[in-house]
């Protein structure tokens, strides 16, 4: 256990050489370092290796965790990092507790390596699903250029205690037998965006968003089995812009059962898929807005929305009715893309994440039609949008793909 706490100007620091490996080897103990309500402490370039939990951060403030290795276990609840709560009662089904909210954590340009394979060989809450990267609550946080394959969650927040004013972005995320990103139980400004998810379950769950605003943008997914955006449990506040999804199925699957979706707001994202309807949900959705999206399926059934079934968007004022405004832009699949990107045909397959490119070709339908979008239209700050209006989807024309994981260490870093 971590004795004692650093101070702003005075981090405890454990750090490995820059060359070589300095190895945290748990002897497959349930705890390899326990940081529980500690502050100020740093741990750089080290490799975590052989406990349950490799980290535990629970209740913990102003930690710096970057540039480490860490191998996940392969047993029930194991994860990298666990900054959950503590000490407050009865959590879920799994005998947890819940804990104390960490605040503040820094955790950058780590590679997560998990046990679990591709595709997804298990029924549903298997053991599988419970292996995680980051498990994470509380508020205050950055989850930013890490690496994570073979998790069941690469990020994850589910019942562990309310998430907010959290970044998560260019993380790079594939082979998450559940969800790359869970972004349950947050309350308000989240925001995930230019994150590279690969081969999932669904890409980033929201079930629930508490009120929110959570900000969901400029991400790419590619190969989600279910829906690049899980929207359940009467989840409410969640806004999706300038989002590219490419997977077989239903391009936008939205399944809640009988439960409500609400106050979600939808704009230029590109939804790809290969089966009709091009959108579907099951849920009651109240006060949602979805207008001005791509859309690649292969004909017929339009939408299903509230028990109605739409051949075509709607032409109608009604904000209850989808698209009904500006409608939708219809996309083939086989030219919206520059050339190497992958069309999936087969959930099960693995799809190198570094084919998840999306770039736009010039001729695109999905070129120029975005609507505006204040502080979301330009991909990055130094990339302005060209053209005549911003792109749908993630990529504008012309400008590169924004970096995704661990960055390249610079001299005496």
């Amino acid at each position: 256990r971590i004795p004692r706490d650093g101070a702003p100007e005075r981090p405890i620091v454990l750090r490995g050489p820059r060359t070589g490996a300095a190895i945290l080897d748990g002897g497959g103990h349930d705890t390899l370092i326990d940081a529980t309500d500690r502050a100020y402490v740093w741990f750089e370039r080290l490799h975590w290796r052989r406990a349950r939990i490799l980290l535990q951060a629970a209740g913990a403030r102003d930690l710096v965790i970057r540039r480490n290795v860490f191998e996940v276990a392969n047993v029930n609840l194991a994860a990298a990092i666990e900054a959950r709560g503590h000490g407050h009662g009865d959590d879920d089904d799994t005998g947890n507790v819940r804990r104390t909210a960490a605040r503040g954590l820094y955790i950058t340009d780590n590679d997560f390596i998990g046990p679990n394979t591709w595709p997804r060989r298990f029924r549903r809450k298997s053991d599988a699903e419970r292996i995680f990267g980051v498990a994470i609550a509380g508020a205050g946080h950055v989850i930013a250029y890490n690496r994570m394959r073979d998790l069941g969650d690469g990020i994850n927040n589910g019942r562990g205690g309310l998430l907010s004013a959290t970044d998560i972005h260019n993380n790079d995320i594939a082979n998450a037998t559940d969800d790359c990103i869970e972004a349950d139980h947050t309350t308000t400004n989240v925001r995930v965006y230019r994150n590279r998810l690969t081969n999932c379950f669904a890409g980033i769950s929201v079930q629930p968003a508490r009120g929110g605003p959570v900000y969901i943008f400029r991400n790419r997914i590619l190969n989600s089995q279910y829906a690049p955006f899980k929207l359940h449990n009467d989840t409410a506040g969640v806004l999706l812009f300038h989002n590219t999804s490419i997977k077989a199925g239903i391009p936008f699957d939205i399944r809640p059962g009988h439960e409500t979706v609400n106050d979600v707001l939808s704009r230029n994202n590109i939804f790809i898929g290969t089966t009709a309807p091009a959108l579907r949900s099951t849920g009651r959705m109240i006060r949602t807005d979805f207008d001005n999206d791509g859309y690649a399926w292969p004909g017929g059934l339009f939408a299903v929305w509230n028990g109605v079934r739409y051949a075509a968007p709607p032409l109608s004022s009604d904000p209850d009715v989808p698209y009904g405004r500006r409608g939708i832009v219809v996309l083939d699949p086989a030219t919206t893309f520059a050339a190497g990107t992958p069309l999936p045909d087969d959930p099960g397959r693995a799809h190198d994440p570094a084919r998840n490119a999306p770039l736009l070709a010039p001729d695109a339908p999905a070129v120029d039609r975005g609507v505006v979008m204040p502080n979301f239209d330009a991909p990055d700050p130094d990339a302005p949008v060209r053209g005549a209006g911003p792109d749908l989807g993630c990529c504008e024309l012309g400008v590169p793909l924004p970096f995704v994981g661990p960055r390249p260490q610079g001299p005496g870093a």
